[in-house]
């Protein structure tokens, strides 16, 4: 008989758990790596006062197939919400979904300084003297000129921050050397980044819940392709009525669709960019601004309006989205969320990025990340090296998952303050004076607290990661988990198989929750 393939038991005591992760509130033991070719049984004693889960771990960019539970018969028990008195004007092409052509459309500069020209589509723009006439669905879609000053004034605010992570988008100096194309534009230390608003909904099909966006065939020159001719400059593009609707949030866009342009012009590697990681980067740049925002932005709030506002999503809905994959096509395979997959991506995203970031180097990482060349898994890796690391990427993958589990824990941990390695900008204030900003990144806790009703002083959990108790997939996504909850008898004892589907790419851990010491 084939040793490999005989049911293995495996007896799990409070000394198995003693040396992993000693004195953390949680406790891990990961299966033997030929429980990955066999059926396992797992026989959990003694374990009073810990909810028990089986991690599954996705370690492979393909999707696979979830191990399955089956118990001993006998034993069983959203998104929250120049001054010239003649403008100029330029020409954008814009891609008008709504009646399926490309639209060449007039915009004028309502405002500019050294860093940037805010654009406003002609039909979108309000004159300061007709604001108070109008009626207030024209005054949600249009932008006064006021609106636009200020606007550029903000983004001057942040400019040098963000090019201290990322880069300038100043192409001048190596784009016909690195990047080997022709028709790359080249952005001269003289040029502008064009700001672009217009009303986004005017343009799309089924309405719009986009805020901004960036276009990379807009640094090419004469480029045109599908239903897409390029405007060869250095922009991006924001919506108009996002701007009245959401006016706490819209440096954050600004920040966000920056980064989008700067990776693209820092990319030399050959290798595709993906967009989940594009997506990181930009969550990034605003996660590393949020401080910034807090304290110069009025009415801005953390938990609304900065990226964490996408923890909800991902403590439910985590098993629809891998961290090595970005979704947007159909809503998740659950009777009870309509959500779209491409806000679990969003979400997943985001925390992965900021568990990187506060583990691994913080500001210093991303801006090694940034400014390497190098996009995706390769990126992540050749700034963990660089900066002395020795994990790497599918290694960082695996503590992130865990983590989930890890409400206090000091380690591996989005609970805690990320180490900027001493970097720091100056950046000009409103009043004309100077600020240093150092890229503070605190703590993001899974765990979203709300206080009790009554005077205890004690809070309850509105939110937290969520675990299974039946299967909600039949597969793992691409560098995605699963957490099931475990049966526990009354004798706190649990007996079950794992059946295996047989793929050596899953990593297997039994997560022991411990609960709060009342």
């Amino acid at each position: 008989m084939d040793k490999s393939k005989t049911p293995e038991a495996i007896i799990l005591t409070l000394n198995d758990f003693s040396d992993f992760e000693n004195g953390s509130e949680n406790l891990f033991y990961r299966l033997p790596s030929s429980a990955t070719e066999s059926t396992a049984t797992v026989i959990i004693n003694d374990r009073e006062n810990c909810v028990p889960i089986l991690v599954q771990i996705n370690q492979s960019s393909e999707i696979t197939d979830c191990a399955r539970i089956v118990y001993d018969s006998s034993r069983s028990a959203a998104n929250p919400d120049s001054d010239s008195d003649k403008p100029k004007t330029e020409q954008y092409w814009l891609t008008d979904e709504k009646n399926d052509y490309i639209r060449l459309t007039k915009a004028l500069c309502a405002a500019e300084n050294q860093f940037c020209r805010i654009m406003v589509v002609t039909d979108y723009f309000l004159d300061d003297k007709d604001y108070d006439s109008s009626e207030a669905a024209e005054k949600l879609r249009k932008v006064t000129k006021k609106q636009a000053e200020q606007l550029a004034e903000s983004f001057a605010s942040v400019y040098p921050l963000v090019t201290e992570i990322f880069g300038t988008e100043k192409t001048s100096e190596w784009a016909a050397s690195k990047q080997n194309n022709s028709y790359f534009i080249t952005v001269e230390d003289d040029d502008k980044i064009d700001i672009l608003l217009y009303c986004f909904d005017d343009f799309s099909k089924s309405g719009s819940s986009t805020v901004g966006f960036f276009r990379p065939t807009d640094i090419l020159k004469n480029y045109i392709g599908g239903n897409t001719i390029s405007n060869s400059r250095a922009m991006f593009y924001v919506d108009s009525s996002s701007l009245n609707k959401y006016p706490e949030q819209i440096l954050s866009i600004l920040v966000h669709e920056f980064q989008h342009l700067l990776n693209t012009v820092h990319q030399q590697s050959n290798e595709t960019v993906e967009v989940w990681y594009q997506e990181m980067m930009s969550m990034q740049a605003e996660d590393l601004m949020t401080e910034f925002f807090k304290e110069n932005v009025p009415g801005f709030d953390e938990l609304k309006h900065s990226p964490k506002n996408r923890i909800l999503f991902i403590n439910k809905l985590y098993p629809f989205v891998g961290i090595g994959e970005w979704r947007s096509d159909e809503p998740p395979d659950s009777e009870d969320e309509l959500l779209s997959l491409q806000t679990c991506s969003y979400a997943q995203l985001y925390c992965f990025g900021s568990f990187l970031a506060r583990n691994y180097g913080g500001a210093k990482l991303i801006q090694t990340m940034a400014k390497s060349g190098r996009v995706n898994e390769d990126a992540i890796n050749y700034a963990l090296k660089k900066l002395g690391f020795h994990q790497n990427f599918q290694g960082v993958v695996e503590e992130y998952i865990l983590s989930f589990g890890q409400k206090r824990a000091t380690s591996g941990t989005l609970l805690k303050s990320a180490d900027n390695h001493g970097i720091s900008a100056q950046y000009t204030q409103a009043d004309g004076t100077t600020g240093i900003y150092s890229f503070p990144q605190n703590p993001v806790s899974l765990w979203i607290e709300a206080p009790k009703d009554d005077d205890s002083g004690e809070n309850l959990i509105s939110s937290a990661p969520s675990y299974y108790l039946e299967p909600v997939t039949d597969n793992i996504r691409p560098y995605g988990f699963l957490m099931e909850g475990l049966q526990t008898q009354k004798d706190n004892s649990i007996v079950f198989n794992l059946q295996m589907p047989g793929n050596s790419s899953i990593e297997y851990f039994i997560l022991m929750i411990r609960q709060a010491q009342q």
